[in-house]
Order: C-alpha cells, then structure tokens, then sequence
C-alpha cells in the first residue's frame, strides 16, 4: 500500500510540474547574428545586426536589420537594443563578434569583458578587427549570396582552408591567448571591398596584439605565411615566377599537404628558435609554357627555387615580427617555458629584447607529388 502511495504522489508530482518553464514564443523574440563595438570612450556604442523574421507559414523569412546604441557599458547598451527592437533578443545564435580599429588600438578587454563572463553569448563567435571601415558600415554592406553579413563572414571562415589570407580565432581562444605567458594574440582583420554599386566584406589579413592592445598588421602574403608555420591546415593555391629554361615562368601550385614544426633549442646559453616546414605541392597550370615535367632534374630545380622562395619569405616575416617589441605571436617564449622552465625564468623579464635578436634556423621542404593528369605541355598542332 505505501509503494502504491508512493508512486501516485510521484506521478502526480511529475505531472503537476510537466512544461518548460522557460517557454518563450519564437514570434516574440529576433534572433541577434553578430554583435560588435565600436568605440569606448566616452561611452560604448553598440552594434547589432539582427535577424527578424517576416511572413508566416511558407513565406516565412528572415530580414536582416543593423541597430546601434550607447549605453556605460556593453552589457546595459544590449538591452537598451530591446527598446529600438521593440521585441526580446536572443543572444546565442550570434555567430561573429567584431571591434573597430580603434577599440582594439585602445584595448578590447573592457568590449569584450561581459562576454567572458556572462552566458548571453557563446564563446565560440568568430572574433574579427576592422580595417578601414567601421563596425557599422560593415554590418550595413551587402553579402553577395547570404542574407545577413554576419553568415557571409563565417562562411569565409569555413572557407579558411582554401584562402589562408587570415589567421581564424574564436573568442575562447583569443582570451585563452591573452592570459598566457610568452605568446601574443592575433585577430582576423575585415574589411570592405567593392563590388559593382555596392560594398562586400571580406576577411584579409592579421593584427597582432600585445595583451589586449592591437600594435600592427600583417597584411595577405605575411597571414599566408604566418597560418603555415602556425601548422594550420593549407589546401590554397599560389603562383610564382619559376625559372625554367631560362625563362620565368608563372607557374601555379596547389598544397596537398602541409606540416609545421617550431621548437626551441639550447646551444650552451645561446637560445635558438627552429621552423621545420614541409609542403607537400601540385603543379596545376603551366599556360603555355614548353616544358617536361617527366623530367626528374626539372623537378628538383624547381623544388630548389620553392625551397628558396618560402624560405626567404618566412624570413621577412620573422624580421618584421620580432622587430614588434613585446610581441610574439609565433609563441617562441610559450616554447621555452614548456620545455625548459628553469631558462625562461632566468630570461622571462628581458624576454622581449632577447625576443628582438632570437636566431631562427628556417628548414623548408617542398616536393612536387603530382603534375596532373599529363606530366606533357599541351600539344597544340599549327
């Protein structure tokens, strides 16, 4: 008879409390896609772009609708947006977060502060710099394709592999960056290009930063470079003026395959950095050159003059890098604290001027694994 009892309490129970208690009509609430800030100071203005839904049944759609405000904080500024809005918004379908050039010259720990700690927006939004333009301006351009910039620019994230122009980084992984030792943060940078009438944003380039302050810029060719000795994975496409035959030839590649190996070495009490890079290349377009590519010695000539080339790239880049006083985003110093403690703590105070006049050994191996389907110049009959 208890047992009986007791589970006609529990099912009562069960029944009595059946619902979600936190139902909230989807004819009720806009849905924000991407968020940015665009100044600080004196007061932080807030951007939103926000998809609301128009239509009912099977013409139902999403119309996409930039809204900014000011407000004392990011946090207070977000709800103001409510008033413009005249609807509830919901906060995690945000897909991109992006700051101003001038925010993250002047630090973006205040912008981005509330995120770290409240749960209204996901951690895993893209997280982008401006350049050239505002937050504004750049949420009020027309994707090509996409209904709202904020899809259009986490499209082209997805796209990274093929167009490695950028180093990609999500907000859990920028905060994650800036509270370590020895390695500094990078950003993505966006900007507007033309296209016909109207303006289309696109991702190009690199900022790096020192803690939380945005210090200088890498542009198109220096990001390519910097996603490779990063390791990230590379499947773009290249062309470059190869000398075959005596002549230069713009000959183009593909990556296959790429791997990136940096460490730190001790030579005594000299500190050395090391880049291991191997590529792994197709030959997909010669134009209308005459050449044989069945050719083993061409084919070494030619991985001879990649070699040289990368290799002489990554050195520019090192050279600008470390000519950036307190800036290490290849995180030479993260290395050295990880596999020799006792050295970065006799060296973790002067990091930066030994940082300045670091020796890299740069160790570059391409091979050519494939030429496409004919390893012959296209015949062409006069």
């Amino acid at each position: 008879m208890k047992k009986f009892a007791s589970f006609t309490v529990l099912m009562l129970i069960t029944m009595a409390f059946t619902g979600c208690w936190d139902y909230k009509e989807l004819e009720l609430l806009d849905f924000v896609y991407g968020v940015g800030v665009d100044s600080i100071d004196p007061e932080f203005t807030l951007i939103a772009e926000i998809m609301k839904s128009v239509g009912a049944g099977q013409d139902a759609d999403f119309q996409s609708v930039v809204l900014s405000t000011k407000g004392r904080s990011v946090s207070s500024s977000g709800i103001a947006l409510q008033n413009l809005a005249a609807m509830a918004l919901f906060w995690p379908h945000a897909q991109v977060f992006v700051v101003s050039e001038e925010v993250a010259r002047s630090g973006v720990l205040p912008a981005i502060e509330f995120l770290i700690r409240g749960a209204d927006l996901r951690s895993s939004v893209y997280f982008f710099v401006c350049r050239d333009c505002t937050v504004e301006e750049l949420f009020q351009s027309a994707p090509v394709f996409e209904a709202s910039v904020s899809q259009h620019l986490a499209n082209l994230v997805r796209l990274h592999e093929d167009t490695p122009i950028f180093f990609p980084q999500q907000m859990w992984e920028f905060t994650r960056t800036i509270s370590k030792q020895g390695i500094s943060a990078t950003l993505p940078t966006v900007k507007l290009v033309q296209n016909g009438d109207d303006e289309v944003a696109v991702i190009r380039g690199t900022a790096i930063f020192n803690t939380d302050y945005m210090v200088d810029w890498l542009n198109e060719e220096e990001s390519e470079i910097f996603c490779l000795i990063k390791g990230l994975k590379h499947r773009g496409r290249f062309v470059m003026d190869t000398l075959v035959d005596g002549q230069d030839i713009p000959l183009t590649y593909e990556i296959r395959g790429n791997q990136a190996k940096t460490k730190i070495d001790l030579i005594g009490q000299q500190i050395k950095g090391v880049i291991d890079i191997s590529l792994q290349l197709d030959l997909i377009e010669i134009q209308n050159a005459k050449i044989d590519l069945l050719d083993p010695q061409l084919i070494l000539f030619v991985e001879a003059q990649l070699n040289a080339a990368f290799t002489r790239r990554i050195r520019e880049l090192l050279v600008k890098l470390q000519g950036n006083k307190n800036c290490d985003p290849i995180g030479w110093g993260q290395l050295l604290k990880q596999n020799h403690k006792e050295v970065w703590r006799e060296n973790m105070s002067d990091w930066c001027c030994i940082l300045a006049d670091l020796d890299v050994e740069i160790n570059v191996e391409a091979k050519i694994t494939s030429t496409g389907v004919t390893g012959k110049s296209t015949p062409v009959r006069y």
